[in-house]
């Protein structure tokens, strides 16, 4: 799967934006700037090698507490089901599911 461009990136966060806060008629508490920041810090791990990122997060951690590491804040605070759900978002948008 290839990286996504940035305008793919800001399409994955509008869409995860759209499901999160417009059709669950919450309040948004980020930016689609935001959003998109997370989906692009994502997105850049899947191309990580495991070398690359044991280096970054160290080598005693887990796979997801190593993505939860690299998304940037305001972002980082969302809950574990958000992150879950923006993650699964940037793979289906990878796999041209979205």
């Amino acid at each position: 799967m290839a990286a996504l461009t940035a305008a793919q990136q800001q399409a994955c966060a509008a869409y995860w934006a759209n499901i999160n806060f417009v059709q669950a008629k919450a309040v948004a508490n980020f930016s689609l700037d935001q959003i998109q920041a997370a989906a692009a810090a994502l997105d850049g791990a899947f191309d990580t090698t495991l070398s690359a990122a044991v280096t970054a997060v160290g080598g005693g951690t887990t796979v997801i507490n190593g993505l939860n590491a690299i998304i940037p804040s305001p972002f980082s605070g969302a809950t574990v089901q958000q992150k879950t759900m923006l993650c699964c978002h940037v793979l289906m948008k990878r796999a041209g599911i979205i």
